[in-house]
């Protein structure tokens, strides 16, 4: 399965100081603003596992210009995003940073680069030869496949069932609803799609001082992508994680097991006291980071076991024991345990896989 194809993928799949809200988010693209500190907002999608998946946007309001982390996934999102931005300030974005090369993390760019045309944007070197090469061909077949998951769901909608058969609960229930309301806006706005790769890229460390602000742009190794970038506030002590934490239950799509769990434990030593996800809420200390962690680990070791034994991925995923975790992150949600299951744990068990065979992971070809 091509990778991202996750924005489908996730569709289909069984699935600090605060200010109040700036309106109600509604629409698959509408967002709250949650603030952090002075000029720190975070624009939220209140419904993280709501599809078609978007993540949070960090707005960082500086002495003369605006700093974006992340791009949006969709114009509209990035529209809704710098709506917001014009409500609380007239000063131009200067700089957008990616996470990431998945979609839903950077197709928004174009917005940024038509309502502020100075604009740079940036991400890990990693980041946009993905953004720039074979990871990205899975929107063109976005055009085509679109209808169809309509389709589908829309059937599991009039049949009263999910995927596997199981009568839909009232949650559910609404989750493929909201599927079948994003699926049209998402359709319309894959057809606007105006491909804008960042513009300045990093290796190790980029840091950007804007006025009294210090934003420090890290790349603390591989995680969820080969590239994932971290951005880092020390007067402020807030860390921006992208999709490298994204909650209530993380994203397993082509990842690097070890190189991840070593990752986490560089985003642990710096000295944070609110932590912002890629997905999710805001969290104000490393706990869930160490659920994670530990989560990884159990896989990749029994990955380990079942290798030397002999077995196959199949086998992987049939007896590997996470339920400790799903009952930590997912509690009696049928509908969370499902996201668990299809988000995380089928996908990741083909990295720890890989990696405890000595095969290449390569970004774009796992799902």
């Amino acid at each position: 399965m091509k990778p991202l194809k996750q924005i489908v993928c996730l569709l289909i799949v069984a699935i600090g100081l605060g200010v109040p809200a700036v309106g109600r988010a509604s629409g698959p693209y509408d967002f709250e603003l949650q603030q952090l500190g002075e000029g720190i907002y975070v624009a939220i999608r209140p419904e993280s596992i709501r599809a078609p998946v978007e993540g949070n946007a960090t707005i960082l309001i500086n002495n003369r210009d605006v700093v974006m982390f992340e791009g949006g996934g969709v114009p509209l999102a990035a529209e809704n995003v710098i709506a917001k931005i014009r409500e609380l300030t007239d000063k131009p974005v200067r700089y957008v940073i990616n996470s990431h090369w998945h979609g839903d993390h950077h197709l928004g760019n174009q917005a940024y680069r038509e309502a502020f045309p100075n604009v740079e944007i940036i991400s890990h070197a990693y980041t946009r030869e993905d953004i720039t090469g074979p990871p990205m061909d899975y929107v063109e077949e976005m055009v085509k496949s679109l209808p169809q998951e309509l389709e589908g769901v829309q059937k599991l909608l009039e049949a009263g069932t999910s995927q596997d058969g199981t009568p839909l609960d009232e949650k559910t229930r609404r989750w493929y609803e909201q599927i079948a309301e994003g699926l049209p806006v998402l359709m319309e706005e894959v057809a606007r799609l105006d491909a804008t790769p960042p513009t300045l890229t990093f290796d190790d460390k980029l840091t950007l001082h804007r006025g009294d602000r210090v934003i420090e742009i890290l790349y603390l190794g591989r995680g969820n992508t080969r590239g994932d970038a971290v951005v880092y506030l020390p007067k402020e002590k807030i860390v921006i994680t992208g999709d490298l934490v994204v909650l209530p239950t993380p994203y397993g799509f082509g990842t690097y097991p070890s190189d991840w769990i070593a990752t986490l434990n560089k985003i642990q030593a710096l000295e944070f006291d609110q932590m912002v996800p890629g997905h999710g809420p805001v969290q104000s200390d490393g706990a869930y980071l160490e659920t994670l962690k530990a989560l990884f680990q159990s896989m990749l070791s029994q990955a380990e076991e079942i290798v030397a034994a002999g077995g196959d991925l199949e086998k992987l995923r049939t007896e590997v024991d996470v339920a400790e975790f799903e009952t930590k992150l997912c509690g009696d949600d049928p509908l969370l345990q499902r996201l668990f299951k299809n988000w995380f744990v089928n996908p990741f068990a083909l990295s720890v896989f890989k990696e405890a065979s000595g095969e290449p992971i390569i970004q774009g070809q796992e799902g």
